[in-house]
């Protein structure tokens, strides 16, 4: 609920906000490396400024689809600043 409010009233600031859970963007970074889009979609993902990735910790990933979400994770991050 904390992340909600958060995305909310980013939005209500005009910043651009993305949601997603961590399955979901597991299962997207897995298929656009085997579709060859990494770049594309690491690009996507890093362009808001808020991005909110529910169920961490939820449901165990496989390692591969772990890293890939710590990459897209590292990212964000960096490329705020």
């Amino acid at each position: 609920m904390p992340a909600i409010c958060l995305a909310r009233k980013s939005i209500i600031a005009r910043y651009k906000v993305h949601c997603t859970t961590a399955a979901n963007l597991a299962a997207k970074c897995q298929r656009a490396a085997i579709e060859g889009r990494w770049t594309s979609m690491m690009n996507f993902y890093s362009s808001p400024r808020l991005l909110v990735i529910d169920e961490i910790g939820y449901l165990s990933l496989p390692e591969d689809a772990a890293s890939a979400l710590f990459n897209v994770i590292t990212a964000s991050v960096v490329s705020q600043y």
